[in-house]
């Protein structure tokens, strides 16, 4: 048995790649076409189209764990690419296949609590591409393939999209800017989950494909206090360098951020929403690392590979990205 990574390029594929390395697993990693030169020789590469049936079935084999990171912007390519891909697992008798989605497929909805259960009411694009993968996913069950659905919330670490925002904003834009945004912001949760969390739940579920097979799992860290605007901030601009801000920050009406979020197109705009990983520590998974610690491992890759800056003192506000 292999575990079998498509999308293993990406920023949550190497992380869990190296993970699964490191445990002893042995992995063959799919890629579109491009094989990187530093490939680590303990992973089997293989360069496939991914659109294929016939192409993904030829490096599938009976018994292997399919983890699908895999994701396209585009609708119809995603679309194609998870029909050949569950063809190709249904072909080769593959033991399980794990389908990462993200926990902002519940789109619009009035509860604060966020589960597995919620109804599923996607709002812009990517929400609904994110749904109709998972659809497509579920009705592969009913051929007799075993499936796990993951719902990370935003996934935090280096070499991560999320944070990227902020932190160019702490370094580049004005005092004023950033305290007016802290004071819009207030005490509001960030969703934040580290990539080691996500890759541990996932290896966790590898594990205990047969016990959890065609379930849905969210991974999330709400429940850690550090995981709001206020204490993210404060780590993110202590690992990147910056000065505390001495003005006590005054948060603004909440109202406010809700009907912003609202005008731009955002389908949580609740600002109170959090999102439970209660079903998933209910199969005895422990989530490690910290948020405090994903934010500050962040902070320091960004402020090392992004500004090429090694020291905290050296750096100068307002000197760019």
């Amino acid at each position: 048995m292999a575990l079998v990574v498509l999308g293993a390029m990406g920023f949550l594929g190497r992380h869990l790649l190296a993970a699964a390395t490191s445990a002893g697993l042995p992995v063959r990693a799919i890629t579109r076409g491009f094989i990187p030169p530093a490939a680590d020789a303990i992973v089997d590469w293989a360069s496939v189209d991914v659109h294929s049936a016939a192409s993904l079935a030829a490096v599938i084999e009976e018994g292997d764990i399919v983890v699908n990171l895999a994701f396209a912007q585009d609708e119809e390519a995603n679309i194609r690419l998870i029909n050949a891909l569950l063809e190709a697992c249904n072909e080769k008798r593959a033991s399980c296949l794990i389908h990462c989605s993200t926990a902002m497929v519940v789109g619009v909805s009035s509860a604060l609590l966020i589960t597995e259960e919620a109804r599923c009411a996607p709002l812009g694009p990517y929400e609904r591409i994110k749904v109709a993968l998972e659809q497509k996913v579920i009705e592969a069950r009913r051929h007799g393939l075993r499936t796990i659905i993951v719902r990370p919330t935003a996934i935090v670490g280096p070499g991560g999209a999320n944070l990227r925002t902020l932190a160019c904003s702490l370094l580049s834009d004005s005092a004023a800017w950033n305290y007016v945004r802290a004071s819009l912001f207030g005490n509001r949760p960030m969703h934040l989950v580290p990539v080691a969390t996500v890759v541990s739940a996932i290896l966790h579920l590898v594990a205990a494909s047969d016990r959890y097979g065609n379930e849905t799992f969210i991974i999330a860290a709400d429940d850690d206090s550090d995981n709001r605007f206020p204490r993210v901030e404060r780590l993110l601009a202590a690992s990147l360098g910056l000065p505390s801000r001495k003005v006590p920050v005054f948060p603004l009406p909440r109202i406010l951020l809700s009907s912003i979020l609202t005008l731009r197109g955002r389908s949580d705009p609740a600002i109170e929403r959090v999102y439970s990983s209660g079903k998933l520590r209910a199969t005895g998974f422990v989530p490690s690392p910290t948020v405090a610690e994903a934010v500050t491992d962040f902070g320091n890759w960004y402020r090392r590979v992004m500004t090429g800056v090694e020291v905290a003192s050296s750096w100068q506000p307002g000197s760019g990205c």
